[in-house]
């Protein structure tokens, strides 16, 4: 009786320690670049894991108004952003495509996986025997949706710039001088007088101007002037 008592207890524990088949899993998550506006690539993240043998990833996108629901497929008009064959374990992969207009466009995901096992049994009538081989597939599917919304285009205006561009300020009297140099973001620098032997008759203007006509300097950039009585002048205002 202890014989046959040790012996089932031997089996019991070998039966509870035998290999145990795990359950094969997969997961989807979709993710989509922040702040998505029209007219700029927008880029779409796929991530996750799979104990599956085989798999394949795909993703689409389909433009504003379309009508399929999560889970029934890509609707008529998709577009695939990429197809790829994953192999088992953790995987992060990425499609990008550039929305031509504002609106909610709707992505889909679908991750398959696949995994087959085989085995054999041999069977003895007599002096004749024979071996049975049996196969079996497991399959998975994940799908997965993702709404992204899309912003209109932001338009940039061109801000005036606030360098100084140096006006002409050659025949202007000093003051509308000082003022076309402040509406061109420059300001009045030195003021020169031309010494004369015997000054004409004539008004004061300014005769030339230490920086050119149309260069750029820094805001607020000082332009020297020289003023003088310019013969036959007519004055401008």
């Amino acid at each position: 009786m202890f014989r046959i008592g040790k012996r089932l207890a031997f089996l019991c524990c070998a039966s509870l320690a035998g290999p145990v088949a795990a359950a094969q899993a997969e997961s989807l998550t979709l993710t989509a670049s922040d702040h998505p506006t029209a007219g700029s690539p927008v880029t779409i993240t796929a991530s996750g894991s799979t104990d599956y043998q085989v798999n394949s990833l795909s993703l689409s996108y389909s433009p504003p108004g379309s009508s399929a629901s999560c889970g029934s497929g890509p609707p008529p008009g998709s577009v695939t952003l990429l197809s790829k064959a994953l192999p088992a374990g953790a995987f992060s992969v990425a499609g990008r495509f550039t929305p031509a207009h504002a609106g909610t466009y709707g992505v889909n995901g679908e991750l398959t996986g696949s995994s087959s096992s085989g085995g054999s049994s041999t069977t003895k009538s007599g002096s004749t025997t024979s071996t049975t081989s049996s196969s079996s597939s497991n399959t998975a599917a994940d799908v997965q949706c993702l709404s992204v919304k899309v912003a209109p285009a932001a338009h940039h205006s061109s801000a005036p710039s606030s360098s100084c561009h140096v006006p002409t300020l050659s025949g202007l009297m000093l003051k509308t001088a000082r003022h076309r140099l402040g509406a061109a973001h420059c300001k009045l620098g030195k003021v020169k007088h031309k010494r004369y032997k015997h000054k004409p008759k004539g008004k004061t203007v300014v005769l030339s101007q230490a920086s050119r006509r149309g260069k750029v300097l820094k805001p607020g950039a000082a332009v020297g002037v020289t003023l003088g009585v310019a013969p036959h002048h007519t004055s401008k205002h």
